[in-house]
């Protein structure tokens, strides 16, 4: 079940642009233009959106999760070592700021390009440019966690030994409201959490392009060109909540011991408390509690590269 709000996002984009077209002799035309851009984060009108993650905040739910697991441990993690860091930040609370990331750097794009005729009826033309990618409004929205809930159908709390949940009750502990930025670190426990990397910056690429042209008999026209593009920093979205390398099968095999490892239900120490989500059952996978942050499913940051 999701509960929807609505939003109102910005992104100013400041911009300029100048070309000119040269005539450097009879036969060869220059055209070299330049366009600038610095832009803005985006933000939401009310602050309704997560600005980033607080990796190093213990989560609400550590003490009840420690004290749980010290009774149940798994051997792969002493109850000594046993964590649940960090929440999410909202835009404009608590002292941050109300843009999703960073200000842009400022963007420089050059257009150069020629067309020389070589003769009365051969021409060849060229070009480069740098375009940057645009990262505001126009492509990625603001994350909305906590303002916009779901509640997780979760049909049994013991593995499937009982049923809580049928097809006249699928929610029978009721649907989970949003709580705004009042939920703090606590939005969006047992659940995923997807954020924008504060220092993110915008992808570009670099095209060029040279060709030639020549007229044949008859009024026609033959041409041979070569196109070539080039992406940097491209925009990526990264989960910064992985099963360590080092429990993870790299044979080319299916490898049956390591996900029966994986998978084995053991004792989860975050029931009861986080009711109504993939974490809510008396048993959860053991690659669960390996996570780094095991009281979140995916923890997805939008990033470049």
């Amino acid at each position: 079940m999701w509960v929807q709000d609505s939003y109102a996002e910005q992104s100013v984009v400041p911009a300029l642009f100048f070309q000119d077209d040269w005539k450097v002799t009879r036969n060869l035309t220059l055209s070299l233009g330049l366009r600038y851009e610095r832009p803005g984060p985006v933000t939401e009108r009310y602050n309704r959106s997560i600005r980033d993650f607080a990796f190093n905040a213990a989560s609400p739910v550590q003490a009840a999760a420690q004290a749980n697991y010290a009774r149940n441990p798994i051997p792969e993690i002493p109850a000594s070592a046993f964590r649940t860091m960090g929440g999410v930040n909202f835009a404009g609370v608590g002292g941050q700021p109300r843009e999703l990331w960073k200000k842009n750097q400022n963007q420089f794009m050059p257009r150069i390009g020629f067309a020389w005729s070589m003769t009365p009826k051969t021409v060849i033309r060229g070009g480069y440019g740098v375009f940057f990618d645009a990262i505001g409004v126009v492509n990625v929205h603001v994350n909305q966690a906590g303002f916009s809930q779901s509640t997780d159908l979760v049909p049994t709390l013991d593995n499937g030994l009982t049923y809580i949940a049928n097809i006249r009750n699928p929610f029978p502990g009721a649907f989970t409201r949003p709580r705004g930025a009042a939920g703090g670190l606590a939005t969006n426990l047992g659940q995923d959490i997807n954020f924008f990397d504060p220092n993110t910056t915008s992808s570009y690429m670099q095209r060029w392009q040279f060709a030639v042209q020549r007229e044949l008999p008859g009024r026609m026209l033959i041409e041979t060109s070569y196109v070539g593009n080039r992406g940097t920093r491209m925009q990526i979205t990264r989960d910064l909540n992985p099963i360590p390398e080092q429990y993870l099968n790299k044979s080319q095999t299916r490898d049956q011991p390591a996900i029966n490892f994986l998978s084995q239900q053991v004792a989860n120490p975050f029931f009861p408390n986080l009711p109504r989500t993939n974490l809510a059952g008396t048993t959860v996978a053991r690659a669960q509690l390996l996570r780094p942050f095991p009281q979140f499913n995916n923890v997805l940051s939008a990033q470049s590269q």
